[in-house]
């Protein structure tokens, strides 16, 4: 089944909720995954809403987080080597630390995406092309800026909203 962008399918969409705390972790590293009660089935299309995350301290105002989302690559970029080579780098999002101060010494960095009307060409949303026939798991790992997994005690919470698309029916023509 391919993607249609033709308004010729009929969607339905879930918001989801995906909180750190919720998650198991396997290791010492900022990784882990969260299983879904049911599977969702033929997602083609996931909009990303908001992304929080607070730090358990101050760190560098040139930090990024780079998340990793299963094994969506909604983004790539470049890093250049000691040696002068580029690394090609694929993560879901990435969101710059900000540093603002709650609770004292824990710091928030967030990302909140507009909503509105929805545009499968915004930067917002990722394409799945073939479609995802049953997602069971989210698999989430965040890693530094030179993209090197983080340790789960610098990371007080993480929180993602997404807004999962699936294929409820294909409408015919005539």
């Amino acid at each position: 089944m391919q993607v249609s962008l033709d308004n010729s399918t009929d969607y339905d969409k879930k918001i989801i909720y995906i909180e750190s705390i919720s998650g198991i972790f396997p290791d010492d590293n900022f990784n882990f995954y969260i299983d879904m009660t049911e599977p969702i089935k033929n997602i083609v299309f996931i909009r990303i809403m908001n992304i929080q995350i607070v730090t358990n301290q101050l760190l560098l105002s040139d930090d990024v987080f780079y998340i990793e989302l299963n094994d969506y690559d909604r983004s790539v970029s470049y890093m250049k080597t000691d040696t002068g080579d580029f690394n090609t780098i694929k993560y879901f999002d990435c969101i710059q630390f900000s540093g603002v101060s709650v609770d004292g010494n824990k710091y928030i960095s967030k990302i909140i995406y507009p909503v509105g009307w929805v545009n499968w060409s915004d930067p917002s949303v990722y394409v799945l092309n073939p479609p995802e026939p049953s997602l069971k798991r989210f698999n989430i790992t965040i890693r530094d800026k030179d993209y090197n997994m983080i340790s789960r005690n610098l990371i007080h919470s993480f929180k993602l909203t997404i807004c999962v698309y699936n294929i409820k029916k294909n409408i015919i023509h005539t």
